[in-house]
């Protein structure tokens, strides 16, 4: 099997407090910039860097020197703050195009791209990093790689960055090295969104560690994966069963537009937060990663630092009982597909959406729920209720607890009997009961889901070392998720299927 090298971006991004936003000047050709790096171990593979001293000159990340070719485009001119050590550029405000790096990378070389940022929503996952017409890059999340991936994805493989520095003590000692590779309760992501940085729990304890300091972030892109290091830790890497050929079409744009989808690749679009001394190269191996950040930080840090390591002793009857899960979770998924049924033609999207008539103030219907291809499970994504305005979408709420809304108006959810480990399964076949019910200016909106297998108890054992281990899993009967929602008059709701083919049964 080929050894893929990685190309890695690191962009340094810092939010100074009080930072005021300067006119914009043009750059001269010669001029020089920062001198950001001194290891020569990875000189090599380094391409190029942005300092933005001289707006978006690309230099030499050793010297300083004006390359005079790889300068940064700016979708509406360039303005700077105070970042790291001199200017920066405020994300989401200031938009950066990146050029095409011709041979200096191929698609088996892979690209690398790493900033120092300063801020809030460089780290959530709608601050897009890196804007592709195949895929966005967003910290720790991939959006349309064929779907969404998010770090609880499959085959996801997560490294020290997913943890708290508290988290990871507590995982150390109580998973294995395996499971600690895979996104657990001890790991989080999204550290930049309002409700991690609330949150007692792990997610608040990242976003301690990440808003408002500076932190250095690289994005590594192969043919065929997408990795992200944090403070030269892996957290997060999604491989080709994850992106499909998303990555090696962003590597496409970036080597030569013809070769791609004609679509240069921003940076830094709908983020938030203070981004400075980015660097981009080639592919980088895990150490190599390290040493830029060690460069870029002034850090010291070893491969013991951001190496996971497990402390558990009996790690084989762990790793057995996780294979006796999966395996009773592949006997449940043969039994549901056995009854999916692809000739259903119902109610799939948007344009074929039913229209909900309120009588007295109720409506309730039953639907049977059809999602996958017969061969494999497919998406989550089920029936919904809309609720639109005469201004557009006013929000969706599912029943596998996707809340969205495009007003001030919030959903709160009142009841919830299921658990997030039995969703994915137990809505791929099942009937949904939807109802709604008006009363005291509110909308309560209830889903009821009844699986296919309800009641049914499936089993299966596993041997890892000198370990052999037996799981069951008991489907649940039913469950409810319900939502209350302000309601006016002016308020409609439709359902509809997105993903899944939706059956009226009554």
């Amino acid at each position: 099997m080929k050894k893929t090298k990685i190309l890695t971006l690191a962009v340094a991004s810092v939010m100074a407090l009080g930072a005021v936003a300067l006119a914009s000047c043009g750059g001269e050709g010669g001029k020089t910039g920062t001198s950001l790096l001194k290891d020569e171990s990875i000189k090599g593979k380094i391409i190029a860097a942005y300092d933005f001293e001289n707006e978006g000159a690309a230099v030499d990340a050793y010297t300083g020197a004006a390359l005079g070719k790889f300068d940064l485009t700016f979708e509406d001119g360039f303005a700077s703050v105070d970042g790291k050590d001199g200017k920066g550029i405020q994300s989401g405000t200031t938009i950066a195009t990146l050029p095409q790096y011709g041979d200096t990378i191929s698609e088996e070389i892979g690209f690398s791209f790493t900033y120092m940022s300063y801020g809030t929503e460089n780290y959530s996952d709608w601050g897009i990093l890196i804007e592709s017409g195949f895929m966005n890059v967003t910290y720790g999340n991939l959006k349309g790689c064929p779907a969404d991936c998010f770090p609880a994805a499959p085959n996801v493989v997560v490294g020290r960055g997913a943890y708290s520095a508290t988290s990871y003590a507590t995982a150390q000692n109580e998973l294995s090295s395996r499971q600690l590779a895979k996104f657990n309760s001890y790991t989080g992501y999204n550290a930049g969104c309002v409700e991690a940085i609330d949150d007692a729990g792990v997610p608040g304890q990242i976003s301690a560690e990440m808003i408002n300091k500076w932190v250095v972030t690289t994005v590594v892109i192969t043919d065929d994966s997408v990795s992200f290091y944090r403070d030269g830790a892996l957290a997060y890497t999604y491989g080709a069963d994850n992106v499909g050929d998303m990555a090696d079409f962003m590597l496409l744009d970036l080597i030569d537009l013809d070769g791609g989808d004609d679509t240069p690749l921003n940076i830094f679009k709908d983020a938030c937060g203070v981004v400075d001394n980015i660097v981009v190269g080639q592919a980088l191996e895990a150490e190599e990663v390290l040493a830029l950040y060690n460069d870029l930080a002034g850090a010291s840090k070893t491969m013991a630092d951001v190496n996971l390591e497990s402390k558990v002793a009996g790690a084989d009857a762990l790793d057995a009982k996780d294979d006796a899960t999966a395996a009773a979770t592949e006997k449940r998924i043969s039994e549901i597909l056995s009854k999916f049924d692809a000739s259903v033609e119902g109610y799939n999207g948007f344009d074929n959406a039913i229209d909900v008539e309120l009588v007295d103030g109720k409506y309730s219907a039953t639907f049977q729920q059809y999602i996958g291809d017969g061969t494999a499970l497919g998406a989550v994504w089920n029936g919904l209720v809309v609720g639109t305005t005469a201004d557009g979408v006013y929000g969706i709420v599912r029943p596998d607890f996707y809340v969205w809304s495009e007003s001030e108006y919030k959903y709160e959810v009142t009841e919830n009997t299921a658990t997030f480990a039995t969703l994915a399964a137990d809505l791929q076949c099942a009937t949904v009961n939807v109802s709604i019910e008006v009363a005291d200016g509110n909308a309560i909106i209830t889903y009821t889901t009844t699986p296919v297998d309800a009641g049914a108890t499936y089993s299966a054992s596993a041997t890892v070392g000198s370990a052999t281990e037996t799981a069951e899993f008991v489907v649940a009967e039913q469950f409810v998720v319900q939502y209350k929602i302000p309601y006016t008059n002016t308020i409609t709701f439709k359902v509809y299927g997105d993903g899944a083919n939706l059956k009226l049964v009554d």
